[in-house]
């Protein structure tokens, strides 16, 4: 739920991609979630312990929702930024269905 008593549908949809796991990888190109990320990447600096400037990216709020069609390439918006991964679960596909 949010501040105002609503349903939070950002986690909900998040919570549905970890619980159904429709990945490309698990489930195929065309079976995998599709979804759009709106939110606005942003920049966060502050002075580190040795009293220099660092900045980061963020991102700030963003709403996910679920797709049926990705549409035309290029009438898609796109963008190019460096990530920190802090953490990673190796995950092999198995080559027999269950």
């Amino acid at each position: 739920m949010n501040n105002s008593g609503n349903k939070n549908t950002t986690y909900a949809n998040l919570d549905k991609i970890i619980n159904e796991n429709n990945t490309w990888i698990l489930k195929g190109k065309e079976e995998a979630s599709k979804v759009r990320i709106d939110t606005t990447l942003s920049i966060n600096d502050f002075y580190n312990q040795d009293n220099r400037l660092d900045s980061t990216k963020i991102n700030e709020g963003g709403f996910v929702t679920f797709i049926s069609d990705l549409g035309a390439e290029n009438e898609r918006n796109t963008f190019t930024t460096d990530i920190l991964i802090t953490n990673v679960t190796r995950v092999e596909k198995t080559l027999k269905k269950i």
